[in-house]
């Protein structure tokens, strides 16, 4: 049986077609599918804003004083700089400046003045349990120079005539050493305070001295104009 050339050429281009769609369809499953489309940005939440400082009205807080730091004293617009690497808080009552919860400390507040022997005697014993003296058990805080007496004098520090009593035999955890009490006129008000340093302590000592010497009067606030209430006969 004899096949005309042109049947055997459309055979010919048929078999190339058909091997052309086969090449093609192969290459074209062998290809790697297309990447997936990149995942949307995600916004970043904005930083919350950092903690407002504390205000240093409570020890919790533990406030480390610095070279420039100032304190109030509670009842007056006078203030005072609490020793450098302290701990200070400015409470409600009273402002405390203390290197720790032993070893040196100073209380500053004020209270209206004239307060009698027996009301210093009062305040002693609710501000030394505040920082945690045990103080002696005979207080006696009246204004009578005698000849010959060292645990009472009246000097001037930071331009105020102030009035020291110095009572051995106070305890403040491991330590032992002097309970100093301090007392000046501001006005109608007067200063009140208290300090304590272990036996030999220079440098808790000086430290207290100089913060004394760093009273100074500000600007009068509604809030310097505290009042306790107390009346006073005086001494």
């Amino acid at each position: 049986m004899k096949v005309s050339l042109q049947v055997w050429l459309s055979l010919f281009w048929l078999g190339l077609f058909s091997l052309g769609l086969l090449l093609t369809g192969a290459a074209g499953c062998s290809s790697a599918p297309p990447p997936p489309p990149p995942p949307p940005e995600v916004e970043k939440e904005p930083e919350p804003p950092p903690p407002p400082p504390p205000k240093c009205e409570a020890i919790k807080e533990q406030c480390k004083a610095q070279a420039d730091t100032t304190a109030r004293i509670p009842g007056t617009h006078y203030h005072f700089a609490p020793p450098e690497g302290w701990i200070y808080a400015q409470l409600e009552e009273a402002t405390v400046a203390q290197l720790g919860d032993d070893g040196p400390v100073l209380v500053l507040t004020s209270f209206e003045s004239g307060k009698a022997a027996k009301e210093r005697v009062e305040l002693v014993k609710s501000f030394s349990e505040l920082v945690l003296i045990t103080v002696p058990k005979r207080l006696r805080f009246r204004k009578r120079d005698t000849p010959g007496r060292d645990d009472y004098t009246v000097t001037e520090i930071a331009g105020l005539e102030m009035t020291l009593w110095d009572r051995p035999k106070a305890t403040r955890g491991e330590d032992k050493g002097p309970l100093l009490v301090l007392s000046a006129k501001l006005g109608d008000r007067d200063l009140f305070g208290l300090g304590f340093a272990p036996k030999d302590d220079d440098t808790g000592t000086k430290a207290i001295l100089d913060a004394l010497q760093s009273l100074e009067p500000g600007e009068q606030t509604e809030a310097d104009s505290g009042d306790d209430g107390s009346e006073d006969e005086g001494k």
